[in-house]
């Protein structure tokens, strides 16, 4: 799918005949090859989304509106 959009990105400059993509496997993407601005845009997102994992494991359980029942009630005898 990449190697397609970026085949038809590059074909679409003018002057460009022939297009070859070719993946290597090598040189590894680390966050260090990234510009500093997209970096930080990177790092604060990742804050962003921790703080949205912690505000909802921390929140108060939603109260159910079942009302427990007792062993008797669920086996279907009746007291009384």
């Amino acid at each position: 799918m990449i190697h397609r959009a970026v085949r038809e990105a590059v074909a679409a400059v003018p002057g460009v005949t022939q297009v070859t993509v070719e993946q290597t496997e090598s040189e590894l993407w680390t966050e260090e090859r990234m510009e500093p601005d997209a970096r930080a845009r990177l790092l604060a997102a990742r804050q962003r989304r921790r703080e949205q994992l912690r505000a909802a494991r921390y929140a108060p359980a939603a109260r159910s509106a079942v009302t427990p029942r007792s062993a008797a009630e669920t086996s279907g005898r009746r007291d009384g």
